[in-house]
């Protein structure tokens, strides 16, 4: 290749950022999701602008999901004591323990140890409750605006410091409580970016996940979800693309990574019939059925989809889906004969 073509090629990356669409085969991808505050209502506004799937955005929040991460996160507190003995070497730590679960409630209490240097527990006593009241029926519909949320100091602090330490418990309590049920925390972001992943039909390219590939042809998607990344204002979350150029040591890494996930996804299927047929206590149903057959095929749609891009011989995910499709048509006939019996 001329330095003038050299150069030409550069000015193109330099331009775009990207690899020439002729020279593309996809993209290498791996994520990071910071821990923060994901507002619902601006990544709906992002995924309508950048014209992504709805579908993946989380659900709407669910207070007593809320409620329960926000008395998880007082789990462990700890602080220094000042009793009027003068031991200055004991210290409280909190535990939070659910107490009742009910289709009316859900009730924790708020555990304070006295420990001492030697971490043995002198004393324990419950200093708060936290109950969540959910959300009552009303002529026979559930009205999802009733729930109420009641924090309560139930025990008297064995010092000025100490009663300091239990009103701070609970005002945590209550700003964790309206962080978690105004904002997505970052396991949701995990899911979405991963589901999206998926949906897009992107290859792990190693067994523990963490790194996908994505084809060319899914181009316009996956850079619209890492502009999406980029709108959310919070440190350390991202999506990486790495423009993969088709050549063919790295078309044939691609290859191998497709038929070794496909294989592995339809022995998969396999076992799951097996597992099934094991453990049932009576007739297979044939929603149990559809699961299996749905998994399949979707899995045979994605490798028949990397076959054609990819222009690939599938003798070694042929062999499994002929495996993996026997198993099925096994379970249907099972089922159906089931069915008839009944």
């Amino acid at each position: 290749m001329s330095p003038t073509a050299k150069s030409e090629f550069r000015s193109y990356i330099d331009q775009f950022g990207e690899l020439p669409p002729d020279v593309l085969l996809g993209y290498m991808t791996y994520y990071s999701v910071g821990d923060g505050e994901y507002d619902s209502a601006q990544m709906a506004s992002e995924f309508q602008r950048l014209g992504l799937s709805p579908a993946f955005l989380p659900a709407t929040i669910n207070p007593a999901d809320a409620f329960e991460k926000a008395t998880k996160a007082l789990d462990n507190t700890r602080y220094a004591l000042n009793p009027p003995n003068g031991n200055q070497d004991h210290y409280a730590i909190i535990l939070i323990r659910e107490a009742a679960r009910d289709k009316t409630k859900i009730v924790r209490k708020a555990i304070r140890e006295i420990r001492d240097s030697k971490n043995s527990v002198l004393q324990y006593d419950e200093v708060a409750e936290f109950i969540f009241y959910k959300p009552v029926t009303r002529a026979g519909k559930v009205d999802y605006t009733s729930w109420r949320v009641r924090p309560t100091r139930t025990s008297t602090a064995v010092s000025v410091e100490e009663d300091a330490a239990l009103t701070q418990l609970v005002q945590t309590f209550k700003d964790q409580f309206d962080r978690h049920l105004k904002y997505h925390d970052g396991q949701k972001i995990r899911t979405l970016i991963r589901d999206y992943l998926i949906y897009l039909n992107a290859i792990s390219m190693r067994e523990t996940g963490g790194i996908y590939f994505v084809h060319n042809t899914r181009s316009k998607e996956v850079l619209a979800l890492r502009e999406f990344c980029s709108t959310l204002g919070v440190a350390r979350t991202s999506v990486m693309l790495v423009p993969l150029a088709d050549l063919p040591s790295l078309r044939v890494e691609v290859v191998d990574a497709f038929q070794q996930e496909a294989f592995n996804d339809l022995m998969g299927i396999k076992a799951s019939i097996e597992k099934l047929r094991a453990n049932r206590t009576g007739p297979i149903s044939p929603t149990a059925y559809l699961k299996i057959k749905e998994e399949y095929d979707t899995v045979l749609n994605k490798a028949n989809e990397y076959s054609r891009v990819l222009d690939v011989v599938q003798d070694t995910t042929s062999s499994a889906a002929m495996v993996a499709l026997q198993a099925i048509t096994d379970l249907g006939a099972e089922v159906a004969a089931g069915m008839g019996a009944a």
